[in-house]
C-alpha cells in the first residue's frame, strides 16, 4: 500500500483494515503507540517487548503518529522481543 503524506500510523491502520487485523492502541494524534497488532500485545515476550517501526531501514523513535511518511518511504513494522 503507498500512502504518501500521511502518518506511519495512519497507514498501518490502513493496512490492518485492509486485512482485518485488530490493532490496539493508546494515546492519539501524534502521541499514539501501537499496544497491539493482531494477537501479539507489548510485554507478551518481556517487560520491554513491544512493537516498533522503521522507515528506509532506520528505526524511528518518534511515535508513528508524528511521523510523515515521504514518496518512495520504506515502512516496516516489527516485535520487539525482551
Amino acid at each position: 500500500i503507498r500512502i504518501c503524506n500521511s502518518s506511519a500510523f495512519a497507514a498501518l491502520q490502513n493496512i490492518c483494515n485492509k486485512y482485518q487485523m485488530p490493532i490496539q492502541t493508546s494515546g492519539f494524534g501524534k502521541f499514539v503507540y501501537v499496544q497491539a497488532i493482531g494477537d501479539l500485545k507489548e510485554k507478551d515476550h518481556g517487560a520491554k517487548s513491544g512493537w516498533k517501526y522503521n522507515i528506509n531501514g532506520q528505526y524511528v523513535a518518534n511515535s508513528s503518529g508524528s511521523y510523515v511518511l515521504q514518496n518512495q518511504d520504506v515502512m516496516e513494522w516489527y516485535y520487539e522481543h525482551d
